[in-house]
């Protein structure tokens, strides 16, 4: 094992981030940003809302089923009713297994899960669980809109992913210690504008003997996120 000297400089962590982001400009840049994210609906019925959120500069597409969850890969945002689809998945659980299964597959993904009823309420109490919001298929095109600018804000802003990601690397098997020097890099790349690089993983992992399983998220999350829309607005 390599010898590290102590270090005296205390790490940089997420919260240095969140004091010097400007969330009210954020806020206002999410419109502009909004057709950076790439978002799904998965439906066996016509998804009434869609033509109004793609006025609103969402890219937005509508599946009618999937049978495969990696058909989804390239998706930053998961819409998924929960009855009539992943039937060839999961006749029992449906839509419900599909979000279950996103979760397992691609953890950096936003899930708002929705139905229009007449679904099993212990269904859509675990459905709820598993994703990250939930709203009524007949929901106004505002709350629609509220709803996936929250997901964008998400997956957009470092601070938060970070923050998902740290629970994650250490169920992985990363070291406190390990953590707390990745995450100083990638707040001090980030607060420069600068990304947190493969070169820089590749690096850090072979320095710091970071394990594979550990890589593979980080590697994800370096490749998948979409926090380029937050970087002017961090304070210098």
């Amino acid at each position: 094992m390599n010898f590290q000297w102590p270090r005296f400089t205390p790490f940089k962590t997420v919260n240095d981030i969140e004091k010097r982001f400007t969330y009210e400009n954020f806020s206002k840049c999410l419109v502009d940003g909004r057709s950076q994210f790439k978002i799904v609906v998965i439906d066996d019925e016509t998804f009434t809302p869609i033509e109004n959120l793609r006025r609103n500069n969402y890219d937005i597409v509508h599946m009618p089923d999937i049978h495969s969850i990696d058909a989804l890969s390239k998706f930053n945002i998961v819409l998924c009713d929960l009855n009539g689809v992943g039937v060839s998945l999961n006749p029992t659980l449906q839509g419900a297994h599909i979000i279950a299964e996103i979760k397992k597959s691609y953890p950096e993904k936003i899930v708002v899960a929705y139905t229009g009823g007449g679904f099993q309420q212990d269904m859509i109490e675990r459905s709820i669980q598993a994703s990250d919001y939930f709203l009524r298929k007949d929901a106004n095109v505002e709350e629609w809109c509220e709803r996936l600018d929250t997901a964008i804000s998400d997956l957009a802003n470092p601070a938060i992913v970070w923050k998902k990601l740290r629970h994650r690397l250490l169920d992985a098997g990363l070291t406190p210690y390990k953590l707390a020097v990745v995450e100083d890099l990638f707040v001090e790349k980030t607060l420069h504008g600068r990304p947190f690089s493969l070169s820089d993983l590749d690096t850090y992992a072979s320095r710091f003997e970071i394990n594979g399983t550990a890589k593979a998220i980080l590697k994800k999350a370096v490749i998948d996120v979409g926090f380029e829309i937050a970087k002017e607005y961090i304070k210098g």
